[in-house]
């Protein structure tokens, strides 16, 4: 009964659905023949991410709390060609370094900001997936005119009430769910965690990944990771003026403005809710994932493009 209430808790106070082998390219002969792992440095720890392709559209994948950019595998080499795709490993997570420090929103969004700058992308698209919504928030703020698109994959926010009682309630219930990781094992608490993710439909091959690759993320790093997103810092409500299209899994816990909601924050909005499928919906239903996304990626490229200020 107290895992079912932390997980109701973490819904409910989050308002999404939540969560987020580099042998991630061994379907495509062409992916892995140009696929390169390169790093960048951010205040001298390394940022590891793997670029395939060398010119046309630069799109960068951004993943969820506690994964790494293999859950990004199965859009590759459907979309690798003509253009430049960049997967990242944010600061603590995958091969990148992992120091000692704390881990938030805005940390992360410079790690994804210091591989954009070293890979000398201009102007990105950004895919993301549940906590990587707040990172994407974070990097347009730090980065105004740099996103040409942002594509949502289940992603994960807060609202932050305007009643004081709520919001130290909020605050309350965000500290039971960081408990949850801190006061047993942590591999215990993220089966607990991912459990309630997962639809009854989820590929049980896609629930064992994602359980085992949560469960193997350095446990401090998850845990300040898990603190620090609940911070109201981030979770500002002001329009972010970038052409969004967002998949998000169906699931009672959603609030019922969930579309509504996220018109309000980001322009030229396209939204599918998909029914039979859990908080992974790339690895669950790549094929319908991919077809969305490489359309998307194609009417940005034909929208007359940006001139330059001199």
């Amino acid at each position: 009964m107290m895992a079912f209430n932390l997980k109701r808790v973490f819904l409910a106070v989050l308002f999404l659905i939540a969560l987020a082998s580099h042998s991630a390219f061994a379907q495509s002969s062409s992916c892995r023949e140009t696929a390169q792992w390169q790093y960048a440095s951010l205040d001298g720890s390394k940022v590891y991410y793997q670029l395939i392709g060398e010119t046309g559209q630069a799109v960068v994948f951004v993943h969820g709390w506690s994964c790494d950019s293999s859950f990004w595998r199965k859009q590759i080499p459907p979309l690798a060609k003509g253009r430049r795709l960049v997967l990242v490993d944010l600061i603590g997570h995958g091969k990148s370094d992992k120091p000692k420090l704390e881990y938030d929103l805005a940390l992360f969004a410079e790690s994804v900001k210091a591989v954009v700058d070293h890979a000398r992308l201009d102007r990105v698209v950004l895919v993301v997936h549940s906590m990587g919504l707040g990172v994407a928030r974070e990097f347009i703020r730090q980065c105004p005119g740099r996103v040409e698109g942002l594509v949502i994959a289940d992603g994960a926010y807060i609202r932050i009430p305007q009643d004081p009682k709520e919001r130290e309630k909020q605050k309350v219930q965000c500290a039971a769910l960081t408990d949850m990781f801190r006061k047993q094992p942590f591999k215990r608490g993220v089966q607990i965690f991912v459990k309630g993710l997962l639809d009854k439909k989820t590929p049980v091959d896609v629930a064992q990944e994602v359980t085992e690759k949560i469960s193997s993320t350095e446990p401090r790093v998850a845990v300040s990771a898990m603190a620090n997103f609940c911070n109201p810092h981030f979770w500002t409500e002001e329009p972010m003026g970038v052409p969004t299209l967002a998949i998000y899994a169906d699931s009672p816990d959603m609030p019922q403005d969930n579309r509504h909601y996220l018109e309000t924050l980001f322009s030229d909005f396209e939204y599918h809710l998909w029914q039979g499928v859990g908080h992974f919906p790339m690895l669950e239903k790549p094929v319908k994932f991919n077809s969305l996304l490489d359309g998307f990626l194609k009417r940005l490229e034909n929208r007359p493009k940006r001139v330059k200020e001199k």
